[in-house]
């Protein structure tokens, strides 16, 4: 979980702040160090980045706690994550393929590029969804003197 703040927005990558990673609460990975905040705890979030579709990246537990929250982020994903977002009743989520691009702001552009990794939730969604990594170009504007 990163929270990145530039360019006045604040950017929440692959947040997990669950105390296990895995399907039904308990059954995965159990955190070994405890959560540095609740997702409430948060302040708010412009942006939320998803990387792929591990448990330990999109969180379904530390999602519902963002919405629960009142969050109400731009949210990027992956071809093929969006539909996990549309069962949940959340909004605002856009796909994006290896080497798309979007305009966060005048001066902040997301890029979603390749990576060497894999996607899965269950053993029947092997690659059925993109994974990659995320760049930010910032171009900081200065004011003349």
């Amino acid at each position: 979980t990163i929270l990145l703040q530039v360019a006045g927005l604040n950017i929440l990558i692959d947040p997990t702040l669950a105390d296990f990673a895995g399907p039904y609460g308990r059954l995965g990975a159990p955190r070994r160090v405890p959560a540095p905040l609740m997702a409430a705890q948060l302040p708010p979030i412009d942006v939320l980045l998803i990387s792929h579709n591990h448990y330990d990246h999109l969180c379904d537990a530390t999602i519902a706690q963002l919405m629960t929250s009142g969050q109400t982020p731009r949210i990027f994903v992956p071809l093929g994550l969006k539909a996990w977002f549309d069962t949940r009743g959340i909004s605002n989520v856009v796909e994006m393929d290896w080497w798309d691009r979007v305009d966060l702001g005048s001066d902040l552009r997301l890029h979603f590029t390749p990576s060497q990794h894999w996607s899965r939730r269950t053993p029947f969604d092997t690659n059925a969804s993109l994974w990659g990594g995320f760049a930010l170009e910032w171009h900081r504007t200065r004011s003349k003197l």
